[in-house]
């Protein structure tokens, strides 16, 4: 089955209460209603048009790269018409080279990465925890983010997640949201046909959702021959 990556723009329209929020112009507004009407989604919206109004000049910079299994490529040009719609400068880098160079880190806002594999050098790995350190966000999704820079600590420990297998390969399973955050505001719980994720995760972080992967699938895989884990 081949799958479409192209970018789809899908445009809002806000209805209801929502779309009063887009036409107030007092200082403090209190939006309530119903679980799943848009409250969120109408005030990440608002927010939005208030950051391309009032911070213009916001940069963005996308590094991809490394397998192509992930579609690097494809996958983030899902997200650069967003980030422009959003009011960011949108730079691409498709060598992890950027990191270590001060003019092109210094001053950005945003740093989107998918890049699975590979490992940084010292210069790149400072690099991108000093534009952090400074105040640039730093996002990214899949292995892109999770499986890459296993050798680098202080990348690690900027992530604080670690991909680590597949347990049972391709199967049915359930993810389960379980945070409350605007990133998944209105998702609910959903079951899905594809490889399962086993991850190891720094316990100071706020988990948003989670799956349980069956024990049995990883005794079959791992441990039915131990002597073969040494």
């Amino acid at each position: 089955m081949t799958v479409s990556l192209a970018p789809v723009e899908l445009r809002y329209q806000p209805r209801g209460v929502a779309a009063q929020l887009f036409e107030c112009r007092v200082p403090e507004v209190v939006l309530s209603g119903p679980a799943g009407t848009g409250k969120t989604r109408a005030w990440l919206e608002r927010l939005h048009l208030l950051a391309a109004d009032r911070y213009p000049g916001m940069r963005a910079l996308i590094v991809r790269g490394g397998w192509d299994g992930h579609r690097p490529a494809e996958c983030t040009e899902l997200f650069t018409g967003h980030l422009r719609a959003a009011g960011f400068t949108v730079e691409v880098s498709e060598t992890l080279d950027v990191y270590a160079q001060p003019a092109a880190m210094t001053g950005l806002d945003l740093v989107v990465q998918c890049w699975t594999g590979g490992s940084l050098t010292p210069a790149q790995e400072e690099g991108l925890l000093a534009a952090v350190r400074a105040g640039t966000g730093f996002a990214g999704w899949h292995g892109g983010m999770v499986a890459t820079c296993f050798n680098n600590p202080g990348y690690q420990y900027l992530v604080g997640g670690r991909f680590v297998c597949h347990p049972g390969g391709f199967v049915d399973y359930r993810v389960d949201v379980t945070g409350t955050h605007p990133m998944v505001a209105g998702v609910d719980s959903f079951t899905v046909h594809t490889e399962q994720y086993f991850c190891h995760v720094d316990p100071t972080l706020t988990v948003l959702a989670l799956t349980y992967w069956a024990t049995e699938a990883m005794t079959d895989r791992y441990f039915k021959h131990p002597e073969k884990l040494i």
